[in-house]
């Protein structure tokens, strides 16, 4: 009977759409497809262009969501975000378009989502009810801490998946699963914590 309810909840419920990530796998798929022909010039010219169209998909993303960003800082506090708050991204950005290698930018990536695991896994330890989820409301703790359980494991496959590509890949090989990687674990872990939870699902859901 759990099985049946399982299967159902699954096929039925809505995973939430991962727009920023899907926006920057086909900014970034786009922008590498139409100048992938001229690879080795701008490797003349001393840049990388991998690493050059995940800049422009970064940016793109942060572009877009920098006016809502602020509005709700706005709405929130009062007060009006002061724009040297979006630099720190836009440094980073121009840092790594002048990486002397694709390797420079390729392990600080699985370095970034490292830190990140760690301190979404401490501040779930760390609070009593659970860490917050998108899919599971307020009424189940155990259910919050399952889903930021799966959260972390989607972390810790997006660290190994990078690392492998980066080690056994091409640029290409390493563009695509970026793009693509991210879009399939964040269905993947969704279900999971559907599968897992269902009752929970179920009951939010109404």
């Amino acid at each position: 009977m759990n099985y049946l309810i399982g299967l159902y909840v699954l096929v039925t419920s809505r995973v939430p759409l991962p727009v920023n990530t899907m926006l920057f796998g086909m900014c970034t798929l786009a922008a590498y497809t139409l100048l992938v022909p001229h690879y080795v010039a701008f490797g003349e010219a001393g840049l990388i262009l991998p690493i050059l169209c995940a800049v422009f998909g970064y940016v793109v993303v942060v572009g877009l969501n920098v006016p809502a960003t602020a509005e709700r800082f706005e709405r929130e506090n009062g007060k009006v975000i002061s724009a040297r708050a979006f630099a720190a991204p836009f440094i980073l950005c121009s840092v790594a378009m002048f990486a002397p290698s694709l390797e420079w930018a390729q392990h600080p990536i699985s370095f970034l989502l490292g830190g990140t695991a760690v301190i979404f896994a401490l501040s779930t330890i760390c609070d009593e009810t659970g860490a917050r989820s998108l899919i599971f409301g307020t009424e189940s703790c155990e259910a919050r801490r399952n889903a930021s359980n799966w959260h972390v494991a989607r972390l810790v496959a997006l660290i190994l998946g990078n690392e492998l590509v980066t080690s056994t890949g091409s640029p290409t090989d390493w563009v695509v699963a970026m793009c693509l990687g991210p879009i399939a674990l964040h269905y993947l872990m969704h279900w999971t914590i559907i599968v897992t939870h269902p009752n929970q699902a179920l009951e939010d859901r109404d």
